[in-house]
């Protein structure tokens, strides 16, 4: 997994390539969960995303609950066609917002 960060005053976007599963999960909550601190809006982009376990599921949500308690937004891009659907069959695409 490799994770890259830009921020721009209180937009943090993070851009996430490779494996997100039980090892790397708690990775990305480590390099992201810090950043969140003056961040109203977090973009995770999953373009270069090849796999996501449960794991990394929970991470995400996890995210989303701390953005949602900060009335903050978190928007997730470029998520495959394969995630998407697995995302929707989770009832996930009821909970994050979701763009191409």
């Amino acid at each position: 997994m490799k994770v890259t960060k830009t921020k721009d005053i209180t937009k943090l976007t993070v851009n996430v390539s490779g494996r997100v599963d039980a090892v790397t999960a708690p990775e990305l909550a480590g390099e992201v969960a810090p950043a969140l601190d003056c961040i109203e809006n977090l973009v995770i982009n999953l373009a270069e995303l090849e796999y996501i376990s449960s794991a990394g599921m929970r991470v995400l949500l996890q995210f989303q609950k701390t953005m949602m308690a900060k009335k903050g937004l978190l928007t997730l891009r470029g998520m495959s066609e394969d995630f998407y659907k697995i995302f929707r069959e989770t009832g996930l695409t009821n909970v994050f917002n979701i763009t191409k």
